[in-house]
């Protein structure tokens, strides 16, 4: 029986190991690249260069429907800038007859309030303080503030 006594080439694994590390990496490089050029060219291809029929279908459809309306765009513009909401029925504010909003109101009945200790003054009684209180300002205030100081 023969038997081999020659010593293993460890360096040359090592090196066909790391050889084949590398083309891998490489390898997956380049085919990521390849695949986004050819994904790219195919949605070129199939979705930008075709034409947009539906799209041009439903911009068509409501350019007909713009066109058929009651009344034209650009006299419908005209009227809004004339007189508003108002002007135009079919957006003009309505008065709404629902009630359901004031539904919860009725777990808060109507309290009476105490009447008030101090009352609202009048207009007469409120010109009155001011004059009173431009009046009783010092000649340095009145200077600071830009007014002249009256003399009592």
């Amino acid at each position: 029986m023969a038997t081999d006594l020659t010593p293993p080439r460890s360096r040359l694994i090592v090196l066909y190991a790391v050889l084949s590390a590398l083309i891998l990496i490489a390898l997956k490089f380049v085919l990521d690249g390849y695949f986004v050029r050819v994904s790219e060219s195919q949605i070129n291809q199939k979705v930008l260069t075709s034409p947009a029929r539906e799209l041009n279908e439903v911009m068509r459809a409501q350019l007909q429907t713009m066109e058929s309306g009651t009344m034209s765009v650009p006299r419908a513009m005209r009227v809004y800038l004339r007189d508003g909401r108002t002007g135009l029925p079919a957006i003009a504010p309505l008065q709404s007859g629902d009630t359901r909003p004031l539904l919860g109101w009725n777990h808060y009945p109507n309290k009476r309030l105490p009447p008030s200790v101090i009352g609202m003054p009048t207009q007469e009684e409120m010109l009155a303080a001011g004059r009173e209180h431009q009046n009783n300002k010092t000649p340095r205030e009145s200077s600071q503030t830009g007014l002249k100081a009256e003399s009592p």
